[in-house]
């Protein structure tokens, strides 16, 4: 990441960690290289939280609008982010956490585990 989008996504993710330590046993920064930016510890429970922020504002219509990046890039194993765009698997993150810092706002949502069922299909030969 270049320096500045560096700094940007580090303020998102102290800013979310200061609003969540309020309701959280205890908010840990993710170790690099993890799918995850925040671990959370609430009753008992461990969370994986990925921060998306956003440092700008967008105008349409005379209203001011925030957008995130939700998917991921893919790294080599360098830590060098390549030109592919990846989704978040099951398992690898319980919530996203937004964070818009021109307003100082942090958005939490829950994420649903994901159950993918295959039905199969019985042919019967005559």
């Amino acid at each position: 990441m270049p320096h500045a989008t560096t700094r940007i996504a580090l303020a998102g993710e102290y800013l979310a960690a200061s609003y969540l330590m309020r309701y959280c046993d205890s908010v840990i920064l993710a170790p690099a290289g993890h799918r995850s930016d925040l671990i959370l510890d609430h009753q008992g429970q461990l969370y994986k939280v990925q921060v998306k922020t956003t440092n700008s504002v967008y105008k349409r219509r005379g209203q001011d609008y925030y957008r995130w990046e939700i998917r991921t890039s893919k790294r080599t194993q360098d830590n060098i982010r390549q030109n592919k765009m990846v989704r978040y698997g099951n398992g690898q993150i319980d919530m996203f956490c937004l964070v818009a810092l021109p307003i100082d706002k942090v958005f939490l949502f829950r994420l649903q585990k994901m159950e993918i069922k295959q039905s199969m299909q019985r042919q019967q030969i005559i």
